[in-house]
This record gives structure tokens, C-alpha cells and sequence, in this order.
């Protein structure tokens, strides 16, 4: 991971002034806003629910449920299930998968994370502001337990192909410190990635890209005190 020094540690000057609040919008503008996110959400799941069916396969192949198979579509929705065998047949399952799984996820993450930040100029202070930066990644990787995020990073990538790290500031998270407000690290699954184009193996060149989860009527309430007209879908 190469860093400029300048990026860690900007000058008084090259500190932007504060974001303009985001444009108020009219409730039709929400409609449309709204309508046009459900589709892309709908349009998304069903284009990638053959890619989801093998993700279910291979997660199962893991736990040693070897015989699973997916159920005939019923309304749009098919199932795993284990069919019973025969009376005169004994299911001897030898899980191999899991030993494979567990020894290429130990090649990806027995190295530490290494940081390095490149100095902008040969100066002397240029050249302090990237060591300081270099101490800076690595008390970060320690305190944050990157290398706990980066095996489970790997885990899903194993499961489904691709994983994802997501970092972003969260005002009501509490920093190694204990001081409140601190940058997250989130290892995110594929199951909760949404693309638009599953064509496009670059993330930067996406027309879009939603990051999903399933949550509780009043996980919303309490993450989003103005969402008062959340309504829910089977405690959903």
C-alpha cells in the first residue's frame, strides 16, 4: 500500500472548507429517488441469483452438507435441501473442502500488512512527514486489528469470489482512544454488494453500486431517528 506523505499529513492551506449541506428535496423528487433505487435493487438480485445459488452451494460444501440440492422455483423462490437417500445407502461424508479452504486462506494471510508512505520531494521534512506516516498505518493496522479484517475479507472471497473492505467515519463509533467518532473497517460479504454491472470487474468503473443488509423495523429507528414512516416487511 503506497501513501503520499502529504496525503496523511496535509499542509494548513490545502484544507478544503467545509461540504455544503446536500439540496433539500420535494416529496416527488423522494418518490422518484425512492422508485428508481427499487428497481435497481430488484433488477440487481435477479440478475446475480444464479451467481447467489452457487454461493449458497459452496458455503454448504464447507460445513460438510454434501448432498444438498436446490428445490424447483415456487413463486420465484427455490430452497437447499437435503433429499432422503435410500434405505439401503449410508452417507459417509469425507469433507475435504474445508481443509483446501483453510489452506489456501492461511497462503493469503500468513504475511503482516506492510505500509509505506512515499515522501513527496527529497526534503527533509518531506522525508520525516512519510516516516511519520509509516508509524501512523501501522499503529492504525494494530489498533484496528487489520489483519482480523483482512482473514475474514479473504474467508467470503473464498465463498463467493470477491469481497469487499469498506472503510468510512461513523460519529457514533468509539475510536481505540475512547474518544467517540472512528473510521470503520467493515469486511463485506458479496451477499450484501450490489452492481450495476456484472459485466464490469472494475469497482471504480460501476455506473452503481449499493452496499445492502437486511435489518429490523427498529434497527432503522434507532439508526435513523427522522425515518418515521418506516413500515415492516415480515420484521424486516
Amino acid at each position: 500500500m503506497s501513501l503520499l506523505a502529504d496525503d496523511l499529513m496535509p499542509s494548513t492551506d490545502s484544507i478544503l472548507p467545509a461540504p455544503e449541506a446536500p439540496p433539500t428535496l420535494t416529496l416527488e423528487e423522494k418518490r422518484k429517488l425512492i422508485d428508481s433505487c427499487e428497481k435497481k435493487f430488484k433488477d440487481a438480485m435477479a440478475a446475480r441469483s444464479k451467481m447467489e445459488q452457487q454461493w449458497y452451494m459452496n458455503m454448504a460444501f464447507y460445513f460438510g452438507k454434501h448432498y444438498l440440492q436446490w428445490t424447483s422455483q415456487v413463486a420465484g423462490v427455490s430452497n437447499l435441501w437435503e433429499p432422503p437417500a435410500p434405505a439401503w445407502r449410508v452417507r459417509a461424508t469425507v469433507n475435504k473442502v474445508r481443509k483446501l479452504v483453510r489452506i489456501e486462506h492461511s497462503k493469503f494471510t500468513k504475511e503482516e500488512p506492510q505500509f509505506y508512505v512515499l515522501p513527496t520531494s527529497t526534503d527533509d521534512e518531506d522525508i520525516a512527514a512519510a516516516r511519520s506516516g509509516e508509524q501512523l498505518a501501522t499503529w492504525a493496522a494494530n489498533e484496528y486489528y487489520w489483519k482480523r479484517i483482512v482473514r475474514r475479507a479473504v474467508f467470503w472471497m473464498q465463498m463467493c469470489g470477491s469481497s469487499f473492505i469498506k472503510a468510512y467515519w461513523d460519529p457514533e463509533a468509539i475510536d481505540p482512544a475512547g474518544v467517540k467518532g472512528s473510521t470503520v473497517f467493515d469486511p463485506i460479504p458479496a451477499f450484501n454488494v450490489l452492481a450495476g454491472d456484472l459485466q464490469e470487474q472494475e469497482v471504480e468503473n460501476q455506473p452503481w453500486m449499493m452496499h445492502v443488509s437486511a435489518r429490523s423495523s427498529d434497527w432503522i429507528k434507532r439508526a435513523y431517528p427522522d425515518a418515521n414512516e418506516v413500515k415492516s416487511e415480515v420484521n424486516v
